[in-house]
């Protein structure tokens, strides 16, 4: 059974938690998220960029994350370009993904 967290926001070290007994994975928002509206499965985590929100949303596979971006003026937030998401984990190896077909 994998376990599943959701940060609560504010001095939280991580926005979320994956794992199963002694190997978990930890993904950290830059900066400290705001606390979290619950709607059923999905922590949504107002404003962490001017009009933008983050929505976790707990999955059968595990969580789905997704910016919403309410405003044209957020979209045009240059820091929407790359959002650098630390990762941590314990007893596991993070690396970077490779997609084929991808340079």
């Amino acid at each position: 059974m994998v376990d599943l967290a959701f940060s609560g926001g504010g001095d939280a070290k991580h926005l979320l938690r994956l794992g199963m007994a002694v190997k978990t994975i930890r993904l950290s928002w830059p900066g400290k998220p705001p606390e979290p509206r619950l709607d059923g499965s999905t922590a949504t985590y107002p404003d962490v960029l001017d009009g933008v929100d983050l929505q976790l949303t707990a999955t059968a596979e595990g969580y789905r994350q997704v910016l919403v971006v309410r405003t044209a003026q957020a979209a045009a937030n240059p820091d929407l370009e790359q959002i650098k998401l630390s990762v941590s984990g314990v007893g596991l190896e993070a690396a970077p993904a490779r997609v084929a077909g991808c340079v």
